[in-house]
């Protein structure tokens, strides 16, 4: 999984508006300049004109002229009928055209704007400065060119900032802000995708509110999860029927393994039938225990479960010539839950506190209260589990290596049982070497009215 942040679909939709009004702003103003009776091109070509002819004029010491740079002289070149010149305290400069002065006779220029001159030709006046001397520069025949092009984007840019730099700054300010509230279906679909568990696989996500072009990924979300609900509900009735159909020939082998005189060997063969029984059970409780958690919760003595739990591991404990000492707080702990669901989770740790405890060795299992939780746990002198495994032990027929005893399904079925009381199960180190498992749930409210 990359760890890049993935990009946010609102900024990429702000963005996008923002580059579709840029285009538009341009592409409109582009065709209206083109196109408009009130844009007037010569105008631009005379800015241009006029602003090479101030650049020309130079300062000497028998007065202000015009010394033609060669910009002019191009732009002079590439039109044909263009005139220029300048005034100078109502005095045309010399460098001048030389029909300019005929041209102006007797004609009243204005400081800006266009005027005819004595030919009927239309001019242009522009009041600019020249080696540091206010003039007025004079330009007929102006067509527009390709040169003409920085004077042209010099008054289209600022025109199109004016226009476009609002649109861009509502796109920006506004789009995410509105892409926020319309993905807020979305996010709370996430957020109800994200809960669903193997405890929910009922629940389906909410389509309303959800944008159509988002509905095709709920659709196929909710028909994934009924798929796996109905695969897993498949799964379940299997193994409850193939462990139900082996509990009547274990309970055989059991009774009649039972009735045999007490050898070594028929020691060994009833710890072997007693770990199969437990093994069918498992498989039985694995089964049922979606359907064990449905039932309705009641409040119950976690003392008396753990006490329970102890009582019926007792005898394989006598067989494996282990003991197990309970150590109980002298006040009952209350919790919410389901009975014989909690009083298996917590016979799983003790039978594989049992099966890692060396000969003759004692497992142990304390309850205390520990603030508004409980805790259960259970410990014993074996190998102890190494810390890259004291989570994956909980996983599914997770065994670690063939040397370790047991199927694999018991402490499994212990953390499905206790997420589903909402609390957690853990492994740790214990103080003296082994393993040292911890059970927290949360304590029951304290249903006592006050004296």
């Amino acid at each position: 999984m990359s760890g890049r942040r993935a990009p946010r679909l609102a900024h990429r939709l702000a963005w996008g508006i923002a580059l579709a009004q840029m285009l538009a702003v341009i592409g409109w103003t582009l065709i209206w300049m083109l196109f408009s009776p009130y844009v007037s091109y010569d105008e631009l070509a005379a800015a241009t004109a006029g602003r090479h002819v101030a650049a020309s004029v130079a300062a000497g010491t028998n007065g202000a002229r015009i010394v033609a740079s060669q910009p002019l002289l191009d732009y002079a070149a590439r039109r044909s009928g263009f005139a220029y010149g300048a005034l100078y305290q109502g005095r045309l400069l010399p460098g001048s055209s030389p029909e300019m002065p005929s041209l102006l006779t007797g004609i009243a220029i204005p400081g800006e704007g266009e005027f005819r001159m004595m030919d009927g030709r239309i001019a242009h006046a522009e009041s600019l400065t020249g080696a540091s001397l206010p003039i007025t520069v004079v330009t007929a025949g102006n067509r527009i060119g390709f040169d003409d092009a920085p004077t042209f984007f010099g008054i289209l840019f600022p025109q199109l900032v004016a226009m476009f730099a609002p649109a861009l700054l509502a796109a920006v300010l506004v789009t995410p802000l509105v892409m926020s509230r319309a993905m807020r279906p979305l996010r709370h679909a996430a957020a109800a995708s994200a809960a669903i568990n193997l405890a929910t696989l009922d629940k389906r996500l909410s389509t309303d509110g959800i944008p159509a072009e988002a509905m095709p990924i709920a659709n196929a979300i909710n028909l994934l999860l009924a798929r796996l609900h109905e695969g897993i509900a498949n799964q379940r009735l299997l193994t409850a029927n193939a462990a139900h159909e082996l509990r009547t020939p274990v309970a055989v082998i059991a009774a009649r393994v039972g009735s045999m005189d007490d050898a070594p060997e028929v020691r060994a063969l009833r710890r072997d039938v007693q770990r199969l029984t437990l093994l069918v059970d498992q498989l039985l409780a694995a089964a049922r225990l979606q359907d064990a958690l449905m039932i309705a919760r009641t409040r119950l003595d976690l003392s008396a479960l753990v006490v329970d739990a102890a009582a019926d591991l007792a005898p394989l404990a006598m067989l494996s010539g282990r003991d197990v000492e309970v150590l109980m707080p002298p006040d009952p702990i209350h919790v919410i839950g389901e009975g014989d669901s909690l009083r298996s989770a917590i016979a799983n740790l003790l039978d594989n506190a049992l099966r890692a405890e060396p000969d003759g060795g004692q497992v142990s299992v304390r309850v205390e209260q520990d603030g508004q939780a409980v805790l259960v746990e259970v410990s014993d002198h074996g190998a102890g589990v190494a810390p890259q495994d004291r989570e994956r032990v909980f996983q599914p027929f997770w065994r670690g290596n063939s040397s370790w005893q047991g199927t694999g399904l018991g402490l499994a079925i212990t953390r499905q049982i206790i997420d589903a009381h909402g609390g957690q199960v853990t492994c740790h180190a214990a103080a003296d070497g082994g393993a040292l498992f911890k059970i927290r749930l949360p304590v029951a409210p304290d249903t006592r009215k006050p004296d």
